[in-house]
């Protein structure tokens, strides 16, 4: 046999091997052990050996695929909801994406085409750009801008025309082969994107184009050996022939049913495939294995009030799917997959949906952590996925969450509980502290929040006469008179009033409270007729001792809007006015060295509206930004810069 005969008699074995995955796993367990322990000396036992070998016999299918890495089976995957950091707070405007390492490429129609990462922006195309893929190194992208096919190097920052569409003709969603020499493309009557189209292949090094087959969301299988795609509502196979001399002729030929449903997605490894799968009329994001053995639901679409599509009015007594998905993409390490949620209301919306692809499955504490995140985004809709019943409303918007701490993790009559803090906010002066104690069990395939037990709630607020106050159930203590702000060391100057240049005192203009040392930090906002400060200072609620921190320049009618202080206490982010428009001002305590975040980003081609926080999270602070196409999530570290 050939070479090419083996791997493809190989290939075939695989896929008709059945996998015993418990075993496998079990066996996989066994060796990790055995592997630690010949760290520490250099001989083999004959035990090791067997394992070895056993997992050799076993392991076979995945062994076969890649020899250092275990192919887990679709069904055994723990999918999560998360939470994308270009996810829109409004109208979701983008119709294509792309990622590699982290970055993001955005496709707008009528804006262009843009790249994203942790701290910079920037419009790589002008265009009508409506779909994105990057090719496997990572060093280029293809995109259809106006119906025709195009090619960008980032290095050189350079584009070049692939395809022109012809007359009444356009080209959508391209797909790079596993090496990057090849593109499957389909070609769609203009105006009709979403019916299925003739399918190619275009050789990147000649410019040849072969016709493939009838249908649309092509991908490759197995190298470039099999395509996949959709067709006539069903996920097909075929193999290709590179040697056929007229494929346009046999397209539809030697196709393979593979499942019921749409717009398939191959992972990049090649091990998975995602796609969208409509049972009892919900539409649902699946992945099943690249052999179809196992699959699962990682979606839970739910019915939703039935709206009129053409009067935009909502239908009393009827109900439709809350949402629809659109085109699955996966990220260039495979551990996430990118979807459009569609909602079709008395308007039509969308929004990017992430879902995290682990091998692993989150801990209680993790699930309780990433429902209160979820809140902090505003996304209810996220957070509820983390519960086993319906908890009803959860968001916050004024105040909103801005934080939380978890304070320990136990189990009592056999049930696993996880207590948090989650702490919430407002522009005006106002802290909330609300502990709860949350209920989980493992719901067969990761935990799930079964209750959730509120305690009273402990609020911060400046009272008509200028007294800093705590609430507590029905007690109200007074911290601090306003007046005491005099003992602030040295800052009589920075929030006292100015005879000649003030237009008002100095008033405290935001809270953040750290509930174990028992520190309250606050602002105090000095506007002047040309020019305004912010002081920042923090008040020991056991010793009654005010100090100053620092102070800061801002517009004439900037006050602090927002102060978030990082569980550490170490960091401090304020929102603030600057030339006119929101700003932050991040703060190390320890360092005392400020930083403007305007000048942290790097944002081109668009115009910046504003900058927002929203917590802070593992030593980042995350915030967004506010353009003139999109809202930008962004992550600056203090202790990097």
């Amino acid at each position: 046999m050939r070479e090419e005969e083996v791997e493809q008699y190989l290939q075939e074995l695989k896929g008709k091997m059945n996998v015993n995955h418990t075993l496998k796993n079990q066996l996989r367990q066994e060796l990790s052990i055995k592997i630690k322990q010949t760290k520490r000396r250099k001989w083999r036992p004959a035990g090791f050996v067997a394992a070895v070998l056993a997992i050799a016999v076993f392991g076979m299918v995945w062994l076969v695929q890649s020899p250092s890495v275990e192919k887990v089976a679709a069904a055994e995957l723990n999918v999560q909801r998360s939470y994308s950091l270009l996810e829109q707070l409004g109208k979701e405007e983008s119709t294509g994406i792309a990622e590699y390492e982290g970055v993001m490429y955005v496709a707008i129609p009528g804006e262009g085409l843009f790249r994203s990462d942790r701290n910079s922006y920037t419009k790589l195309v002008s265009g009508n750009i409506s779909t994105v893929r990057i090719a496997p190194d990572g060093k280029q992208l293809v995109y259809v801008n106006d119906g025709s096919l195009y090619l960008y190097h980032l290095s050189e920052q350079k584009e070049m025309l692939l395809k022109e569409k012809t007359a009444g003709k356009r080209m959508d969603t391209p797909v790079w082969s596993p090496k990057g020499t090849h593109l499957l493309y389909v070609e769609n009557e203009e105006g009709e994107a979403e019916a299925e189209g003739q399918i190619y292949e275009l050789h990147m090094a000649t410019g040849h184009t072969v016709a493939a087959a009838i249908g649309r969301y092509p991908g490759y299988l197995n190298g470039k050996k099999e395509i996949v795609f959709e067709h006539n509502g069903q996920i097909v196979g075929m193999k290709l022939d590179q040697d056929q001399s007229s494929p346009a002729e046999q397209s539809g030929a030697g196709q393979v049913v593979y499942a019921q449903g749409h717009s398939p997605a191959v992972s990049p490894d090649g091990r998975y495939i995602a796609y969208i799968q409509q049972n009892n009329g919900l539409e649902d994001v699946w992945i099943a294995d690249s052999d179809w053995q196992t699959k699962q639901q990682v979606s839970n679409n739910i019915m939703s009030d039935a709206w009129d599509r053409e009067t935009g009015e909502l239908i009393e007594g009827k109900q439709q799917p809350k949402y629809e998905f659109v085109a699955p993409v996966w990220s260039s390490d495979g551990e996430k997959l990118l979807v459009y949620k569609v909602f079709r209301t008395n308007t039509i919306w969308k929004k990017l949906t992430s879902f995290e692809v682990r091998q692993e499955m989150l801990t209680a504490e993790q699930v309780v952590g990433s429902m209160i995140e979820a809140l902090i985004y505003r996304d209810e809709d996220l957070a509820h996925t983390y519960f086993s019943y319906d908890p009803g409303y959860l968001k916050g918007t004024s105040p909103r969450q801005v934080g939380y701490r978890i304070i320990a993790t136990g189990e009592q009559n056999g049930r696993i509980y996880v207590d948090a803090e989650t702490y919430l906010s407002y522009h005006e002066p106002f802290y909330q502290i609300e502990p709860a104690r949350y209920w989980l069990s493992d719901q067969g395939g990761g935990y799930k929040i079964d209750a959730m037990d509120a305690q009273e709630s402990r609020y911060i607020t400046l009272s008509a006469d200028g007294a800093v106050q705590i609430e507590h159930g029905d007690k109200s203590e007074n911290l601090f008179e306003y007046a005491e702000k005099d003992k602030l060391k040295d800052a009589q100057d920075d929030i006292e009033s100015d005879a000649q240049n003030d237009t008002g005192i100095g008033m405290i203009s935001s809270f953040s409270f750290d509930t174990i040392q028992q520190q309250l930090y606050f602002t105090v906002a000095k506007q002047a007729i040309q020019q305004s400060e912010i002081v920042l200072a923090k008040y020991n609620v056991t010793n009654k001792t005010f100090e100053q921190l620092s102070s800061f320049e801002t517009d004439a009618e900037g006050k602090t809007s927002l102060l978030l202080v990082d569980n550490t206490k170490r960091f401090a982010a304020m929102e603030v006015t600057v030339a006119g428009k929101p700003d932050i001002i991040v703060y190390d305590m320890e360092k005392k060295i400020s930083y403007l975040l305007s000048e942290q980003i790097d944002i081109q081609g668009s115009e910046l509206l504003g900058l927002h926080t929203r917590f802070w999270s593992e030593g980042k602070l995350v915030y967004y930004a506010e353009m003139n196409e999109r809202t930008v999530f962004f992550n600056f570290y203090p202790e990097k810069k």
